[in-house]
């Protein structure tokens, strides 16, 4: 019997022993993963509320740049507009000689590069500064590169046939309309 008890104090003892490795092992192992666990979840919690505050911060901006857009677009619109085509030359030339006889100017072109133009009109200077702010106001960008003014003297001219009237005034414009870029959209 002596021995059965030996036996029975053995396995007692080493389900005891069993029992403190597993207590220290959960008290010393477990326990500071459990710590770095938490811990670690705390700062993953703290990032997804960052990525979606960060996340709410760019869908405002872009709905921003939306408005934005949608404010500036008929503005967009309008600066293509403004640049001279390479196949629009001959309408823009025709638009210069039609406002000029609108104003009561004579005109004649001295030079075409493409949109580089040299400009003789003779007329009275108010008729003058009436063709000067359709130039300002055309719907082309253009450049004024030199202008020169100078009264015609009390004889009758010729121009282009027909006889200039004294007190007009003879206007050479230099000027240049800014062509759209070949890849521009």
């Amino acid at each position: 019997m002596k021995i059965n008890l030996d036996i029975k104090q053995k396995i007692y003892l080493a389900f005891g022993l069993f029992i403190i490795i597993i207590i220290l092992l959960v008290g010393l192992v477990a326990k500071p993963l459990l710590k770095e666990i938490k811990e670690t979840s705390f700062l993953v919690e703290a990032s997804q509320e960052k990525l979606l505050l960060l996340k709410d911060a760019d869908h405002r901006y872009l709905e921003q740049l939306e408005v934005e857009f949608k404010e500036i677009k008929d503005s967009i619109l309008l600066v293509n507009s403004g640049f001279l085509e390479v196949d629009q030359v001959v309408d823009f030339i025709v638009e210069l000689e039609t406002f000029a006889s609108s104003s009561s100017n004579r005109l004649e072109i001295k030079k075409v590069d493409y949109s580089a133009f040299s400009l003789q009109l003779i007329g009275s200077f108010p008729n003058l500064m009436r063709y000067l702010g359709w130039l300002e106001n055309s719907k082309y960008f253009i450049n004024i590169n030199s202008i020169q003014i100078g009264r015609v003297g009390e004889r009758i001219l010729p121009f282009e046939g027909e006889p200039i009237l004294s007190g007009s005034v003879r206007t050479i414009l230099e000027i240049e309309s800014q062509l759209k870029p070949l890849n521009y959209e």
